[in-house]
């Protein structure tokens, strides 16, 4: 195998390892918070453009306006947000972060901060924007192309 495939495809498995165990620590660090990955990611986008309809956020998570709903439910009886009728038009419902609500996206981000604090630990300032500069390179080349992939 020629040197160029095989850095290739040492690239692609240490990638996949590294999501792999970042998922495992991200998805403990949700458990410990009794909250789930699309709850999460539904809070940051409620705390993004708070207050929020919920057509909004179905159409920023790509779900169905019954999914979303039910993601909306979930977090309501947990307390971590309200959903209100819109003022301007009650027939649209609308999402606020509660003040639980933010205490849980901060102790995620803390938790966040302090893996990458050691994930990253034994790579210096230069180290880290080389490895910051690649990765952005390969994210702008799969947006750039995986909008052509068909689904």
């Amino acid at each position: 195998m020629e040197r160029r495939q095989k850095n290739l495809q040492d690239l692609f498995d240490t990638a996949a390892m590294t999501q792999r165990l970042m998922h495992t620590y991200i998805h403990r660090t949700f458990d410990e918070l009794g909250i789930a990955p699309s709850q999460l990611h539904l809070l940051h986008l409620i705390e993004q453009s708070q207050p929020v309809s919920l057509k909004k956020l179905a159409e920023a998570m790509r779900l169905t306006p019954g999914a979303i709903t039910q993601l909306v439910d979930g977090l309501v009886r947990a307390e971590l947000v309200n959903r209100e009728s819109d003022p301007r038009d009650r027939r649209i419902s609308v999402v606020t972060l509660t003040d639980t609500g933010r205490d849980k996206i901060r102790a995620l981000t803390r938790q966040k901060q302090a893996l990458l604090q050691k994930v990253a630990g034994d790579l210096d300032d230069d180290e880290l924007q080389v490895y910051l500069g690649v990765q952005r390179k390969m994210l702008a080349h799969l947006e750039a192309n995986c909008r052509n992939v068909k689904k």
